[in-house]
């Protein structure tokens, strides 16, 4: 639920949700300001056809459109433009947040569905059995980390190591590195009903693919929640503290849906044109290691191989 690309966690992503379902009358007051007044008594993320609450708004807002709180929001307060400043973008940016945040608090103008926001940020959060698993104490998630002693000492133990000793401890140390990176706030990273659906899938023994695409840094994040689900490792589905345990991971003559070869899995999708002739497909070890001028002069409908580490398709 956090969204890297726009810098938004799951607290924030919730906020947003309830701001995008909750319809209202953008209305002017007497001294000229913007206003905006719930219409409609339930959250929904189309446009209702005959809102519920009209009768008790002001005469004023009888004749003013109805729209989202959101779409108040970016109407009278939208992002600065290109050209604007730091200081002005970052202004604009906090105002907007603040806004979005305290819309469903106490006092906000979407305070009546306050207990709705809270109920999903509930649902949001790990289970019992699994922050017992990561050793997450209350609801405030991962406590710090602390720093590690006798440095000195962990030095010299590592040159000891044999090198399966060494790879096995650096996948452990990468590990307990990405279970605090991905729930460090004590909900969920990627929302449970994926996963339950995937159950479903198979056991209903249907066909299915999984492909993960990100306009953000997160999916690094995503492959390696997913493969740890696949493999029985996922605190929610690893059969400890009372969860189930889940695995897909070829057993049985079932499908495989572990990452066997992330880095030759992963590519990226470059845009070099608004045509569908003009967008190229990057795999390999080193797709990141592609510069975009090198893609301009590769023919249409062809797959072009740089060395063994790169595939590009367009």
């Amino acid at each position: 639920m956090n969204d890297v690309s726009k810098g938004l966690n799951t607290v924030d992503n919730v906020a947003r949700i309830v701001a995008k379902s909750a319809w209202g009358r953008d209305t002017l007051t007497e001294d000229q300001q913007r206003n905006w007044e719930l219409a409609h008594d339930q959250l929904t993320f189309c446009e209702p056809e005959q809102p519920n609450l009209l009768a008790n708004l002001s005469e004023a807002s009888a004749d003013c459109k109805i729209c989202s709180y959101m779409d108040f929001i970016d109407a009278h307060f939208p992002k600065c433009k290109a050209e604007a400043s730091a200081e002005e973008k970052a202004e604009r940016d906090e105002l907007r947040k603040s806004m979005i945040a305290k819309f469903s608090q106490a006092g906000g103008l979407g305070s009546k569905f306050r207990n709705t926001h809270d109920k999903m940020l509930k649902q949001l959060a790990l289970p019992k059995g699994a922050k017992e698993d990561l050793g997450i104490v209350g609801d405030n998630g991962m406590e710090p980390e602390q720093p590690e002693v006798n440095s000195q000492l962990h030095d010299t133990e590592e040159q000891s190591e044999d090198e399966d000793t060494k790879r096995e401890n650096e996948q452990k140390a990468f590990d307990k590195k990405m279970l605090r990176e991905l729930y460090s706030e004590g909900r969920y990273h990627m929302i449970p009903s994926f996963f339950r659906t995937m159950m479903y899938l198979k056991k209903q023994k249907q066909e299915f693919s999984v492909v993960f695409r990100t306009f953000g840094k997160d999916l690094r994040n995503a492959v390696h929640e997913f493969d740890k689900f696949a493999k029985g490792e996922h605190p929610c589905f690893n059969g400890r503290n009372g969860m189930p345990i889940v695995k897909m991971d070829g057993a049985k003559g079932s499908k495989d849906f572990r990452f066997n070869a992330p880095d030759e899995q992963i590519g990226h999708w470059y845009r070099l044109g608004p045509n569908v002739s003009e967008t190229t497909l990057v795999l390999g070890r080193d797709h990141e290691r592609v510069e975009r001028d090198e893609l301009v002069n590769i023919s249409s409908n062809e797959c072009t191989i740089l060395n063994d580490n790169i595939e590009i398709y367009q």
